[in-house]
């Protein structure tokens, strides 16, 4: 990092993209300083402009290889009180040019304390989406389609990412097509505060709230078991402790060339078992369920959803997990899928399967086991069941996603929106 102690005045480029000035950032006339980034190349990764002796007030500009303007924000006390993302557009720049060369603006945010605002644009300029979070982690979400017209909206709780792609929907979001025309209503019912804890090596957060909080080696069966995730949460059945445990193995390598096993020794997960507990006052703890699964191949552990879909005060727990089979050489999968629902005692269950090749088609179909365990249940739980499925699925296969197989009686609706 080259550092250089002086007043820096650029004139800013006239933008064209949304005919909005104050969409893009201003480069400050009051900088006292400027530290300046390079990419190996050579080209300008990154400039800081500092406005005080202390450096805590600063504009960062990042920029994409090729000199157009990738990310800018502003920095006050320790928070970031502006940000702008752009998609790579524009002419490249002369080399350790200072100038911001034209883009097109991709997220907007505006955090004001405890308050954010974020705006998300389409490529062509039109908005995609406008939400945000509040103190409470909440906010009202509108999705658009291209053409301007709203295609949905509704509330997110919990914690969310300036897309609104995280979090839970909760109450009653509404769905509309290209035209503008109401398609439907979907209740996700109330929202539960759940804390979480991840062992998961891209996530370490609340770790210190809970070494103190609860024994949790004295709620691990045995030394073969690793937490992977527990979550905590009070509803009307009391304090409520959900943990989700793994056990890994052993195996020969499965050589996809010779359809044979060889000698190289690989490890994977061969058994994954959940726990529910309640918990008094006394922190005595009483099991109310719990699931185990197992794979000769590989148990993918995905997620677990802490919901109250029809509003009774006591929260549903969705657990999706994978049994795959992966054939890395010709690039295909088959892999099978399971949401399991449990309300207090109750249980409802999704399986199926996904098949496919990775960066293509795959195709999906399932149903709802435990001899039509749905039957009886409300319809928010297989509306949002689906839903949470759908979305995982999206998410976690790396394909073009075709839905359900349309041979199939059941399939999930494969139109939902953002």
């Amino acid at each position: 990092m080259k550092k250089f102690s002086f007043l820096l005045i650029i004139p800013l480029l006239s933008f064209g993209q949304n005919n909005l000035d104050d969409l893009y950032p201003q480069i400050p006339i009051d900088a006292l300083s400027i530290d300046t980034v390079f990419y190996k190349s050579g080209e300008i990764k990154s400039i800081y402009y500092y406005e005080d002796e202390d450096n805590e007030r600063y504009d960062e500009f990042e920029y994409f290889k090729h000199g157009t303007l990738k990310y800018w924000c502003r920095h006050l006390y320790g928070w970031e009180s502006l940000e702008k993302y752009f998609y790579s557009y524009g002419w490249p720049s002369q080399k350790y040019s200072h100038q911001i060369p034209y883009a097109k603006i991709k997220t907007d945010i505006d955090n004001d304390g405890g308050y954010s605002n974020w705006t998300n644009y389409y490529e062509n300029g039109s908005i995609k989406s406008k939400g945000g979070v509040n103190v409470d982690d909440w906010y009202r979400w509108k999705f658009f389609y291209e053409n301007g017209k709203l295609k949905s909206s509704g509330v997110i709780q919990g914690n969310t990412n300036y897309e609104g792609s995280l979090g839970m929907k909760t109450g009653v979001w509404k769905y509309y097509n290209k035209e503008g025309e109401k398609i439907k209503d979907i209740d996700y019912g109330n929202y539960i505060d759940v804390m979480v804890f991840s062992n998961r090596k891209e996530d370490y957060s609340y770790t210190n709230y809970y070494n103190g909080k609860f024994d949790i080696e004295s709620l691990t069966p045995n030394k073969d078991y690793e937490l992977i995730e527990f979550f905590n949460w009070t509803d009307n059945l009391g304090e409520n402790l959900l943990l989700v445990f793994k056990i890994d193995g052993k195996r020969k390598h499965y050589d996809m060339w010779e359809h044979e096993y060889d000698d190289e020794i690989i490890n994977y997960t061969k058994k994954i078992h959940v726990f529910h507990y309640l918990i008094d006052e006394k922190s005595n703890k009483k099991l109310i369920w719990d699931l185990k699964d197992y794979s000769d191949w590989d148990v993918d552990y995905i997620d677990t959803s802490i919901s109250d879909w029809d509003g009774d005060g006591i929260a549903e727990t969705s657990v999706i997990y994978f049994l795959e089979k992966i054939d890395g050489v010709n690039d295909t999968f088959d892999t099978d899928l399971k949401l399991i629902l449990h309300e207090h005692h109750n249980k409802f269950a999704i399986r199926g399967n996904c098949n496919g090749e990775f960066m293509s088609t795959c195709y999906c179909n399932y149903n709802m086991y435990g001899k039509d365990s749905f039957k009886e249940a409300p319809n928010q739980f297989k509306i949002n069941s689906e839903m949470l499925l759908y979305l995982k699925l999206n998410s976690s296969l790396d394909c073009s996603y075709n839905c359900w197989d349309k041979r199939t009686l059941q399939k999930i609706n494969c139109d939902y929106p953002d």
